[in-house]
């Protein structure tokens, strides 16, 4: 592929010096590459849209105007719209609204302290993951196109006005390409256990499988978390919520509980095999929650230790929480691990509840039936 860079910078000489480092750093890699300079830092969001670089270094003050924050509509188009690494190069402190360095595509280097052969370096290591994000873009708008074709003859066979067909499109292409993500193009590795959650949720409503951290407790603790066991249908906005949400508590691994359960001896030999038998759900009663970097240990779920806890008692973040907040979101189940937990659950729980039937005119019945 051929790595197109976008320079944001309004000093000619640090421009030059950018493109001559970065340009030789390319050509040792054997990388073919193109540029692009924006000289006015207030309007490099245009530049943005219409180059769409895959890597991007960006000055953050415009000396014409002394604006410190000239930059910040370009970090917003990058990081809302046409997400691609991005070198921050300035001499002056990132301000507020900008990365916090904790985002490995987005590097702070002080021009006071570092150089433009420091931009090339750092570019150097975006190079593999650069790669990776062009796939990934092609892969969406590859089934976006697939998407809109396949519904568009539907839609307009369906609905005569034009609003009314604008309308339907947006969503019925929307969740066509919502389904089709879902399968891999190819054969597809096996997954990392921890890749069942989507973190941060996307959901703006609880939902089954959402994992909730107690506040104020020890996040290093399983004994500090639970796991939302309600079904989604009395969780979603506007169908009648429940009042009140059935939360299962997580308990450490190493609990003598659990091995119990399992029927295991709590050896750590390999011939134990307590680590298959967790992840395929195989031991009633619990379920493995893998390690989520350093967001929670690894714990199980105790589909036998419950609690039920007002809705309004957990926040959706904890940017969101409030003194009201017993809990908070941490992270999302994603599908189908989330109708997975639903089905254990029932199987430890139970059948659903359902009203006595008239068993004797249902024998009557059978019998009459020919």
């Amino acid at each position: 592929m051929k790595l197109k860079v976008l320079i944001i910078e309004d000093e000619d000489a640090v421009a030059d010096l950018l493109k001559k480092k970065i340009s030789a750093r390319l050509k040792k890699l054997k990388h073919t590459h193109s540029f692009q300079r924006c000289n006015k830092i207030t309007g490099s969001a245009t530049f943005l849209e219409q180059f769409r670089p895959h890597i991007v270094t960006l000055d953050l003050k415009d000396d014409a105007t002394d604006d410190m924050s000239a930059g910040k509509p370009a970090w917003e188009f990058i990081r809302d719209r046409h997400f691609c690494p991005v070198v921050f190069f300035s001499a002056n402190p990132l301000p507020e609204g900008f990365p916090d360095g904790t985002d490995p595509f987005a590097q702070y280097l002080n021009k006071n302290e570092k150089s433009p052969a420091d931009v090339a370096a750092t570019i150097e290591q975006f190079i593999p993951h650069v790669c990776g994000l062009d796939e990934i873009r092609a892969e969406v708008e590859s089934r976006y196109a697939k998407s809109l074709h396949k519904v568009s003859g539907l839609i307009w066979k369906s609905e005569t006005k034009p609003q009314a067909r604008n309308e339907a499109l947006l969503r019925v292409t929307r969740r066509r390409l919502a389904a089709t993500l879902e399968h891999p193009l190819g054969d597809e590795k096996h997954i990392k256990a921890w890749e069942q959650f989507i973190y941060p949720p996307v959901d703006e409503h609880l939902c089954t499988g959402d994992v909730v951290l107690q506040r104020g407790e020890d996040k290093t603790k399983a004994g500090s978390f639970r796991v939302i066991l309600t079904p989604p249908c009395d969780l979603v906005p506007g169908q009648n919520a429940v009042p009140m949400v059935l939360l299962g508590k997580c308990l450490t691994v190493a609990d003598t509980e659990v091995f119990r359960r399992s029927g295991l001896q709590t050896s750590t030999t390999p011939t134990s095999k307590l680590a298959e038998k967790l992840a395929k759900d195989e031991v009633a009663g619990i379920k493995l929650i893998p390690k989520l970097t350093d967001l929670w240990p690894t714990m199980v779920l105790d589909f036998k230790s419950l609690e039920l806890v007002a809705r309004t008692s957990i926040a959706l973040s904890p940017e969101s929480a409030s003194s009201d907040s017993k809990f908070e979101r941490i992270a999302s189940m994603d599908s189908p691990f989330r109708e997975a937990l639903s089905w254990r659950f029932m199987q430890t729980a139970g059948r659903p509840g359902t009203p006595d039937a008239d068993r004797a005119t249902l024998e009557t019945e059978i019998r009459a039936a020919k």
